[in-house]
């Protein structure tokens, strides 16, 4: 299947600050070494809440998603944010779909528990139902995904509101340190009926010392080859209905290390490797 890029390149509403600046920078790099087609997603001028501009983006992003699984594609997100996420899977659908998520953080945090109100970092709550319904809902093809269908990776910077929706949402996690977790969380996941997944991959994830991708660092981490053996490991069990890169920062990594990191795990998460 031929990957298609769709960047969106806003971070709390704002195209190319911060990580809304991580897309255009990934974008020609990987379409290049992909040979895929690429595309931007951009919303008119204007004020916009983070919520708003957010939520908009991922309604736009649902169409384009679906689109390109229509043209036999696979959609390859690079976003800002991961709230990018609830527009990748709505457009994904169906009652069969897996998230695994690759994430430093949970973003599980919701409007009650939020000590920073950032949007973002309740991205994969909303993902689970557990906020922002009504949102959520102007979103095409939205539905819950059931936390016994959702594995966390390499999470390590969680509040006790986060730890508490996992043990209670029955969300998987694996931690950086236990990879040999993955395996039998994954065959869980496929005996619940997943068949196919959305492979969401935070670059965050990475190990800071080695990949300095944004200005949320969390100590510890996973190397380059572990988060690609992690994404084998997920197609080997599920097909990759689609994937996203989300979350990189390049005034952080003046050496362009992530770049190379994206070049190299891009091909697994296109089924070109």
């Amino acid at each position: 299947m031929t990957a298609h890029l769709i960047r969106v390149p806003y971070d709390s509403g704002h195209r190319g600050a911060r990580m809304g600046a991580g897309p255009d920078v990934l974008g020609p790099a990987l379409a290049a070494s992909l040979g895929a087609s690429d595309e931007t997603i951009t919303l008119p001028e204007g004020f916009r809440t983070e919520a708003t501009a957010g939520f908009a983006l991922a309604r736009a992003l649902s169409t384009r998603v679906r689109d390109a699984r229509d043209a036999g594609r696979r959609p390859i997100v690079l976003a800002g944010n991961c709230l990018s996420s609830l527009g990748t899977a709505s457009g994904v659908g169906g009652d069969d779909l897996a998230v695994v998520w690759l994430d430093a953080h949970g973003d599980l945090e919701t409007p009650e528990t939020t000590t920073s109100g950032f949007v973002d970092g309740m991205a994969l709550a909303a993902l689970l139902g557990r906020c922002w319904r009504s949102m959520t809902a102007s979103v095409q093809g939205f539905r819950r995904v059931p936390g016994s269908r959702v594995v966390l990776v390499g999470a390590r910077d969680l509040s006790d509101a986060e730890r508490a929706l996992i043990a209670d949402a029955g969300v998987r996690w694996v931690r950086a340190d236990a990879l040999g977790a993955l395996d039998p969380a994954l065959d869980a996941v496929v005996a619940d009926g997943a068949r196919r997944v959305y492979l969401h991959v935070d670059l965050d994830v990475h190990d800071p010392a080695a990949l300095p991708v944004n200005s949320y660092p969390a100590p510890g981490g996973l190397s380059a080859a572990e988060v690609r053996d992690v994404v084998r490991r997920v197609g080997a069990r599920l097909e990759i209905a689609a994937a996203a890169m989300t979350a990189y920062d390049p005034s952080c990594d003046p050496r362009g290390l992530v770049v190379d990191a994206a070049r190299a795990l891009a091909p697994l998460l296109a089924g070109s490797a």
